[in-house]
């Protein structure tokens, strides 16, 4: 977004400026990963344009998908990707992600005012975003078998109260074996 910079009455020229530019896109990102704490991913994007709409001087511009005229869009947009989470609390974390695109989504002549050819641009996609995100399938065993310590009065009582269980669950498995052969 380019804010008001001036308006000029005759022409109602004001120098404002939207793009918004609508993408299908497959990141494909490698990852290097404390799981307790931290991750941090680097790789690349395909995108595909599926829709935009622009804006000069407050009004739409009649630039499309379809337009084919000298300064029009790339369809197609590559990118580099640099990711990094960290565990906030449990199986959420924050994630921020900077893109940055490695070819010209579009070539652009800009005019002065008066009309006079003022310079040619190539436009790029750059983007940071941040998230949060929550992982239902993570898997914490380890997590939890690292910092699980047993803080009661007798630790051979708990481990007692274990080996009963696993017991019963043998009883159990045997019973259902003796069943299935018969």
């Amino acid at each position: 977004h380019q804010r008001q910079q001036y308006l000029e009455k005759e022409n109602g020229f004001t120098g404002e400026y939207d793009l918004y530019l609508n993408y299908l896109e497959v990141p494909l990102l490698f990852y290097f990963s404390d799981k307790n704490l931290a991750s941090i991913g680097i790789g690349a994007s395909y995108g595909r344009l599926v829709g935009l709409k622009e804006y000069e001087h407050g009004k739409l511009t009649n630039v499309n998908l379809n337009y084919n005229g000298p300064d029009k869009y790339n369809l197609n947009d590559f990118c580099f990707l640099a990711d990094a989470k960290i565990r906030i609390y449990d199986r959420l974390k924050l994630g921020v992600r900077f893109q940055y695109s490695l070819t010209e989504i579009r070539t652009r002549d800009f005019f002065l005012i008066n009309g006079e050819y003022d310079e040619t641009r190539k436009q790029y996609n750059n983007s940071v975003t941040a998230r949060l995100i929550y992982v239902f399938n993570e898997d914490r065993t380890q997590y939890i078998d690292d910092t699980y310590e047993f803080k009661g009065d007798n630790p051979r009582i708990h481990q007692k109260a274990i080996d009963r269980k696993i017991k019963k669950l043998k009883k159990k498995q045997a019973k259902a074996e003796k069943k299935a052969a018969k």
